[in-house]
């Protein structure tokens, strides 16, 4: 379905039903390589979701499938992506009324979130595979809740740069690489007790 954004419509597919007490939205990998909503790990988390029934949203980007624009600055201290999500973010809160936010995002779609969590978007963060050779993330709120996932041998993460406090977690996954080929299963365990743990 589309629903209004920023710079025109934007493509979102939905599961799930009003009044659940939380609720999930899927940021996707880099629209310049190929990333969309239907990216096979955001339908691992989808389904990890759909096992734990909670309610989630995945979506594309400006420029991406049937969502209108074009793609924006990839690393900008404030892009067209974060206002994407923004605007499916409220739109997410008034239909499924949810009182907790989770967002989960792969890859550029991790970026995406943690620019989120600067925002104070949601409740808990998930970042899979958040390129941090590449890009720069931000965890210098020290309350905000936040998992990171990352295969042992994903040379697009530098693990020495994941700082270490209470609300951050870092789990990886065994002879994962940056797309998790063969790693599905490892994948989706850490995905499941991340939506599922306390800290």
């Amino acid at each position: 379905m589309l629903i209004d954004g920023p710079v025109g419509n934007l493509e979102i597919e939905c599961t799930g039903n009003r009044g659940q007490e939380t609720s999930v939205i899927l940021c996707h990998p880099h629209p310049s390589y190929g990333g969309s909503m239907d990216d096979l790990v955001l339908a691992e988390a989808s389904g990890c979701c759909q096992k734990l029934g909670i309610s989630h949203v995945r979506f594309n980007f400006r420029g991406v499938g049937a969502s209108e624009g074009r793609h924006d600055s990839s690393d900008a201290e404030h892009n067209g992506e974060v206002e994407d999500l923004k605007a499916v973010l409220s739109w997410m809160r008034t239909e499924f009324r949810a009182e907790r936010v989770i967002g989960i995002g792969y890859s550029f779609g991790s970026f995406i979130i943690n620019r989120g969590d600067q925002l104070n978007l949601f409740n808990k963060s998930i970042l899979i595979a958040p390129p941090n050779v590449s890009m720069s993330f931000i965890f210098d709120n020290p309350q905000q809740l936040s998992d990171i996932i990352y295969g042992e041998k994903d040379t697009y993460i530098d693990p020495r740069k994941f700082p270490s406090h209470a609300k951050l977690r870092v789990k990886t996954v065994k002879d994962g690489d940056h797309f998790f080929y063969g790693s599905y299963g490892d994948l989706s365990a850490q995905i499941m007790s991340s939506l599922t743990e306390e800290y």
